[in-house]
């Protein structure tokens, strides 16, 4: 969805990007998973917790992982709390329950499976 219209006038230049802001972290967790994202806004430094790309995008997908199988929500209902798109919140499930299997494979390496 490409925006064409405005019915505020304000600057041209920069354009203005046709991305979610999901798909901005998603992007920015890929390219550099390691790189400082937020930073909380205390007033105590030593208070000032920080959260890396990778941790925010992984963040997110435990959020739609927990509430479409913790608390059974349609994926409408995900999407509309967490201010995404279905197909985002789709994205974010696939790749969430994708590291999950990975983790238990991790986990279970060496062991028989039934």
């Amino acid at each position: 969805m490409a925006l064409t219209e405005s019915y505020i006038a304000g600057p041209v230049a920069p354009a203005v990007r046709d991305i979610t802001l999901g798909q901005l972290l998603e992007r920015a967790a890929a390219s550099a998973p390691d790189r400082i994202a937020l930073i909380a806004g205390v007033p105590d430094p030593t208070l000032r917790r920080q959260w890396t790309y990778s941790e925010l995008y992984t963040e997110a997908q435990r959020t739609a992982v927990t509430l479409r199988f913790g608390s059974d929500l349609p994926i409408a209902d995900i999407a509309g709390r967490m201010g995404r798109t279905a197909g985002a919140v789709k994205l974010l499930l696939n790749r969430g329950l994708a590291a999950i299997r990975s983790q238990l494979d991790a986990a279970h390496v060496g062991e028989e499976r039934p």
